[in-house]
């Protein structure tokens, strides 16, 4: 049987990419609607950080309203893709306690 030619940890690098572009796309999706939704303060506050690790990095204090944000608008069309229910395909999670497919996490 051949070796595998994987690098170690090439596979968890693979779901990083995976997982950091879906944030990015996400992110993006939520600064829009913020902004059209009038939370002018918040949105005022994000102008000029492009990426989530902007945010992170410069205004780690931002993360959570962001969270709240993304959850109160959750069954919006254009995020509600990001709250899909991992066990019922198609419904959006209802309760911080559901697992949030595909990544299977919880929003608590």
């Amino acid at each position: 049987m051949p070796k595998s030619t994987k690098a170690p940890g090439s596979t968890q690098r693979r779901e990083s990419s995976v997982f950091r572009a879906r944030c990015q796309e996400a992110y993006e999706k939520l600064k829009e609607l913020i902004s059209a939704h009038g939370a002018t303060d918040i949105a005022k506050d994000l102008e000029g950080h492009n990426t989530i690790e902007d945010v992170m990095r410069a205004k780690p204090e931002m993360v959570g309203a962001l969270l709240n944000s993304a959850w109160q608008l959750r069954t919006h069309a254009d995020i509600s893709k990001y709250f899909q229910d991992a066990d019922k395909e198609g419904t959006v999670v209802a309760e911080y306690s559901q697992s949030i497919g595909p990544c299977r996490r919880t929003f608590d």
